[in-house]
């Protein structure tokens, strides 16, 4: 019994070192870019950080402070092929695993990695054709098993132009779900013309109810974007729109058959009964769509395509929306 109380204060003093360890693994400062190249005195991350952030929807400089951004980017391109190391660390950038978890547990979010990643993605979009050398890294991290920087990725990679192309191609044919659907994606939204062997895989997205809301979304958007396969792609979207009660995807669905040029009704339009029932449309999912969307009506026009104008007349939408 005369050892316990030294057992006790060891016990404790060993307790405090791992919770220091932890605090300091979860507090640490980010690691400092290794001979991050300058340009005018500025470093390359603080000019990437004056471009407004891409999203899936929106490459960067979109006009929200667009003068600031245009001046940023030119800067970077200056800088030239010698951002490109530092372009690639900054999109490997990961939190650790016990910070993220704190703060997802607190609910009190600041991961720098995060900032970082969108930082090496303005980057990459600021150079365009010059980072033609990194689409090989780039094509590795969006198979990568971290999700979040794999789905960043795909912000990246149409930043690079049509190089990108052919390895998100090869991609399709891979045995890995995720990585398919990403490549599919990309392809859709940012080379529409050049993505017609994505649609079986953006179609079976479409139909897999199992896969998270967002890709959906993201996959029904890319779809809208391949105007050469609107005679396959608009079909199945008018089979979905009969039994979709999602109104964020009954949204997405009318946006991207817009774009594929069917004629896609607007909220007005589809509040008039007779159109809802061509679309099979209850009048519950009608009003659904009305409450969240009314304010933002779907935008309609007529899309061309490289066989033409695509436009499916009523008694088409009819005929493919009956049981």
């Amino acid at each position: 019994m005369k050892y316990f109380p030294v057992i006790r204060k060891c016990g404790l003093l060993i307790l405090a070192g791992i919770s220091v360890w932890l605090v300091c693994i979860v507090f640490r400062p980010s690691k400092p870019l290794n001979e991050e190249p300058q340009y005018q005195g500025k470093k390359l991350t603080d000019w990437a950080k004056e471009i407004d952030q891409a999203d899936f929807f929106r490459q960067p400089a979109f006009q929200l402070h667009q003068e600031k951004s245009e001046q940023a980017i030119a800067a970077i391109r200056q800088i030239g092929t010698n951002a490109l190391p530092v372009a690639l660390e900054l999109c490997r950038a990961k939190d650790p695993w016990l910070k993220w978890k704190w703060e997802e547990w607190t609910h009190q979010y600041n991961l720098p990695a995060d900032e970082k990643r969108f930082e090496g993605i303005n980057i990459i979009w600021a150079l365009g054709s010059m980072t033609k050398p990194i689409i090989p890294d780039l094509v590795q991290l969006l198979q990568s098993r971290d999700r979040e920087i794999a789905e960043d990725v795909m912000y990246a990679l149409p930043g690079t132009g049509t190089n990108a192309v052919p390895p998100l191609i090869e991609l399709l044919h891979g045995s890995d779900k995720d990585v398919r659907i990403r490549a599919a994606i990309i392809l859709g939204k940012f080379f529409g013309t050049q993505a017609h062997a994505a649609v079986p895989v953006l179609l079976q997205c479409i139909d897999d109810q199992n896969l998270n809301l967002i890709m959906r979304v993201q996959a029904i958007h890319a779809l809208g974007f391949i105007k050469q396969d609107a005679p396959v792609i608009v079909p199945e979207m008018l089979r979905h729109i009969q039994s979709e009660t999602n109104r964020l995807i009954l949204m997405n669905y009318f946006s991207a058959l817009g774009r594929l040029g069917t004629n896609a009704p607007s909220m007005k339009q589809l509040q008039n009964p007779a159109t809802a029932q061509a679309y099979a449309l209850t009048p519950m999912q009608v009003s659904n769509y009305a409450r969240n969307f009314q304010s933002s009506p779907v935008v309609v026009t007529n899309a061309s395509t490289s066989t033409g104008t695509f436009n499916a007349p009523m008694k088409q939408l009819q005929r493919h929306s009956s049981p």
